[in-house]
């Protein structure tokens, strides 16, 4: 066990260990640095699960810059499947119930994006994460997280997915249009439906509605029983990208129509779902004789989180090359790295760094 991810200390450790042939790694420029220094002659293989990792994070990216079109999807899977569901447009999912304006997000979001280009500029001018952590005021664990990504990391946006409320919101609206505005009272008649919250919530999403001067569907009629069971509701980020990476009959048939109506509405999606299971292939069968020509697809494809994808596999491509042809990954070592985080854990960051090695080298 080394005590840091620094290149140095991986290079330290390599010279005192001659020898090294093969080094199986994820995809951090300390740890390719190191390797390079202290084991030159050594074959660097990228490791396949971190290569499926970062393609993961790739789709997250692509479907995050278009969060409003998921929304719109959902919708169309509900009027087309549910013909008897109540219609709730996009303003009254992604407006009334997020916490933050488009205009707030898009601005903290520079603000991150600076930092980030801040952290990754005193790097290359040979900083070490402790040193820029003091200088940009960002924590160390901040800083890290900077380092290891091969670009600027999105943060997912929250989606109506995770709301308790979500079910009851065609009640909601339906008792709105019939003249009912008082948040406790909507309150009470749906935690008789069965909404486990406390009231803060209806109380906020009343409120934003009264703001927004109620333009909201006119629903006479409608069963509030039948709309809470046939609600398909907005997948978040990460599971609309792990969908597009599936195979169709590993979907359910709800799954397969958003993505059709996502495709329908985005068209650069169906371009990116093509090239991620191709690469995804590659990887899984190691494809070596099929790399060239994904690269140049990938570049030519006018996608600009795929771009720059393929520009991180640039910077490592032998290593990557390396790891379509050579057997070895490091799956026993991410086992060892999953007993570390758990022995980490029970003794709630509170020992040293002389412990936590003695115990996970413990009866290995």
């Amino acid at each position: 066990m080394l005590p840091d991810r620094e290149a140095e200390t991986l290079k330290v450790w390599l010279d005192g260990h001659p020898g090294v042939e093969i080094i199986s790694r994820d995809r951090s420029g300390s740890y390719a640095d190191g390797a390079g220094r202290g084991a030159p002659n050594a074959v660097q293989i990228a490791d396949r699960f971190h290569l499926l990792q970062n393609l993961t994070k790739l789709m997250e990216r692509f479907v995050n810059r278009f969060q409003n079109l998921l929304v719109s999807a959902a919708l169309t899977v509900n009027k087309e499947q549910t013909p008897s569901a109540i219609s709730i447009d996009k303003k009254s999912l992604t407006s009334v119930l997020s916490s933050l304006s488009e205009k707030t997000s898009q601005a903290k979001r520079e603000r991150r994006f600076e930092r980030y280009q801040k952290v990754i500029r005193l790097h290359r001018e040979g900083l070490i994460h402790r040193q820029i952590a003091a200088q940009t005021g960002l924590s160390r664990s901040t800083v890290l997280t900077y380092l290891k990504t091969d670009a600027f990391p999105e943060r997912q946006r929250h989606s109506t997915n995770g709301s308790i409320l979500e079910s009851f919101v065609p009640y909601l609206h339906q008792r709105w249009s019939e003249g009912c505005h008082n948040a406790q009272q909507l309150w009470r008649e749906i935690k008789e439906q069965g909404y486990p919250g406390a009231n803060r919530m209806v109380i906020r999403y009343i409120a934003r509605l009264r703001v927004s001067g109620g333009e909201i569907p006119q629903t006479p009629g409608i069963d509030s029983a039948d709309n809470k069971m046939a609600v398909f509701k907005t997948p978040s980020t990460k599971r609309a990208a792990w969908w597009l990476l599936q195979s169709p009959e590993d979907l359910k048939p709800e799954q397969r129509a958003f993505l059709e109506r996502f495709i329908d509405l985005c068209p650069e999606a169906l371009k990116i779902q093509e090239m991620g299971r191709r690469f995804r292939a590659m990887i899984r069968e190691r494809l070596e004789p099929n790399f060239d020509e994904w690269m140049e697809a990938g570049q030519a494809s006018g996608i600009k989180e795929l771009e720059n994808f393929i520009k991180g596999i640039k910077q490592d491509r032998a290593a990557v090359k390396a790891s379509l042809t050579y057997e070895w990954s490091q799956g026993q070592v991410e086992g060892q790295v999953n007993r570390l985080k758990m022995i980490k854990r029970q003794m709630y960051g509170r020992a040293k760094f002389d412990l936590l090695r003695a115990r996970v080298l413990h009866r290995v």
